[in-house]
């Protein structure tokens, strides 16, 4: 499955803030924006695909989206549903729908298989409706801004790969594009894809479960749940004591216990450096982070959702959190995922971003 890799770096300056820095530099060749609609169709399987991890015969592949390449992660999902397979199943999960060519390969894949879509009944833009309309079930009545999950399942595509599970931290609308965004696609881990799919029929029922799953190099997690925000587990992993880096990318900073914990980090000799928009944090917690430490705060146009550390546990190894779920106390009612990634090749594709 070719996905199309965009990669972007803006510096930023230990202890000092930086006010909405100028967008990501692009390294990708080619971008959806520089060629047609029909030329991006035809184009699409020729795209070199970024896999950042291989296990056997699974794969994970990342992407990254920023105002000079806005349609970045709608393009993998395009691709996605438009390879679907005659008769596969796609699950979906979805907070906002309001873009036309997402909705149409939405339709496609309802049309050569069964979609079966959760989403969230605040999300009323006509094309939502049409999407729901289109799912061969459809069930929103048991979420009212509490769905904030982003993943698309599908079992088989007529490339013949299986088990693919496309989650980002974007919605499917036109202000999505104004953002920075980060899309994770994983192909053959079934047991993952088994996970999603058992946390789909738990949204389904309106019960949704807090799942802690570790298959091979992937771990999941899902919300709601009252044992604190995944990104906790990596902070108390991190090796300060090798002055391990510590990078966050995320739209919202509306946690005291992750300021906390940042901040304990940074006093222990680890390298913080933290990325969030500036009208989603609040003034107290980046108080907490901040003050009288070497944390380096960057106020950006991101809607990202990661975070990545260099060295973690007895090993030193590198790990990503990511996902659909911000930095904020929302993990104890909203319904969101988290997928933890091991890996050096994982870590430098989220690094290059931040």
């Amino acid at each position: 499955m070719a996905l199309l890799a965009l990669y972007g770096n803006t510096p930023s300056v230990p202890g000092t803030l930086v006010d909405h820095p100028g967008s990501p530099r692009i390294v990708a060749s080619a971008t959806p924006d520089s060629i047609s609609r029909r030329q991006a169709r035809s184009a699409l399987p020729a795209m070199a695909a970024t896999t950042v991890a291989r296990a056997s015969e699974a794969t994970t592949e990342v992407t990254f989206s920023n105002p000079e390449s806005p349609r970045a992660h709608e393009t993998v999902a395009i691709e996605l549903l438009e390879n679907v397979a005659d008769g596969a199943q796609v699950h979906a999960s979805l907070w906002n729908l309001s873009l036309g060519r997402p909705l149409h390969g939405f339709k496609h894949a309802a049309d050569v298989g069964t979609l079966l879509l959760v989403s969230d009944a605040s999300a009323t833009h006509w094309r939502m409706s049409a999407l729901r309309e289109t799912a061969d079930e459809s069930y929103v009545e048991v979420f009212r801004g509490t769905n904030h999950n982003k993943f698309v399942l599908v079992d088989k595509l007529a490339t013949g790969e299986e088990w693919v599970v496309y989650t980002t931290s974007a919605n499917f609308t036109k202000h999505q594009r104004k953002w920075e965004q980060t899309t994770v696609v994983h192909v053959g881990n079934k047991a993952l894809y088994d996970s999603y799919l058992e946390y789909w029929e738990s949204l389904r029922v309106g019960k949704p479960a807090h799942l802690e799953r570790i298959h091979g190099r992937v771990k999941l997690w899902t919300y709601p749940t009252n044992t604190g925000h995944a990104f906790l587990e990596g902070i108390a992993a991190a090796r300060c004591d090798r002055g391990a880096e510590i990078t966050i990318s995320s739209l919202q900073f509306r946690n005291t216990g992750m300021a906390q914990a940042l901040r304990l980090a940074s006093q222990h000799g680890c390298i913080v450096s933290v990325r969030t928009s500036a009208h989603w944090a609040d003034a107290n917690d980046i108080a907490i982070l901040t003050h009288d430490t070497d944390v380096t705060l960057t106020y950006a146009s991101t809607h990202s959702k990661w975070m990545a550390i260099d060295k973690v546990g007895r090993r030193c190894r590198s790990y990503v959190y990511t996902g659909s779920t911000n930095i904020n106390e929302r993990v104890h009612e909203a319904a969101d995922s988290t997928l933890r990634l091991k890996g050096r090749k994982i870590y430098d594709a989220f690094r290059s971003e931040g």
